[in-house]
């Protein structure tokens, strides 16, 4: 009888484990990005000691907040699956002011980089293009001295690389620098919950 009894016992702990593991797995189907933690710590850097309101994120949690955004679309939801036990909700509210500042700062850092680079694409271009036509015009005078022979010797290869450097710059950026401006555009959007489990 008392083998019964531990069967049943242990028969009864399996299916609620199981009920738990199943009810996370809803959860996490909820939220476009959804990530279990521990604890608010796992959200932040463990050798930053300052309070959750100026706390360094931590990069494991941004590693994983881009691999699951990645396959995301549309407007992103990011939940946060905590043991009921350890939620706090003054906490809580401090570390969504965080992120939403920390996404936006770096979105903008982004945004402004990308700029950058489109517009030195087109100073660089232009200046190529300048180049070029200044031995055209040299190539055209009738008199070739050698001081125009040489400045046309060195224009026109300056002219063409600028050029082709410049359109280069302003059409083709670095894919991953892409793929990092659109995940902080999307975390600086996102709606973001804590959720007991």
């Amino acid at each position: 009888m008392p083998s019964e009894k531990a069967e049943e016992k242990a028969g009864e702990k399996k299916e609620a484990k199981l009920k738990e593991e199943l009810e996370k797995q809803e959860l996490l189907a909820k939220g476009k990005v959804s990530l279990i933690i521990d604890g608010y710590n796992d959200i932040f850097s463990d050798f930053d000691s300052r309070p959750y309101s100026h706390r360094s994120l931590s990069d494991d949690f941004l590693r994983e907040a881009t691999k699951v955004s990645y396959e995301a679309s549309g407007e992103i939801e990011l939940r946060f699956l905590i043991p009921g036990i350890h939620r706090h909700a003054p906490d809580e509210a401090i570390i969504k002011k965080r992120l939403k500042e920390h996404f936006r700062k770096h979105s903008a850092i982004l945004e402004n980089e990308e700029k950058q680079r489109r517009n030195k694409g087109v100073v660089v271009a232009i200046v190529g293009f300048v180049l070029m036509l200044s031995a055209t015009y040299i190539q055209t005078l009738e008199r070739k001295e050698l001081a125009q022979t040489l400045l046309f010797v060195v224009l026109e290869p300056a002219g063409w690389f600028s050029l082709w450097y410049g359109l280069d710059t302003l059409f083709y950026s670095p894919k991953e620098k892409k793929q990092e401006l659109v995940f902080y555009k999307k975390m600086a959007r996102a709606e973001i919950i804590f959720e007991p489990y």
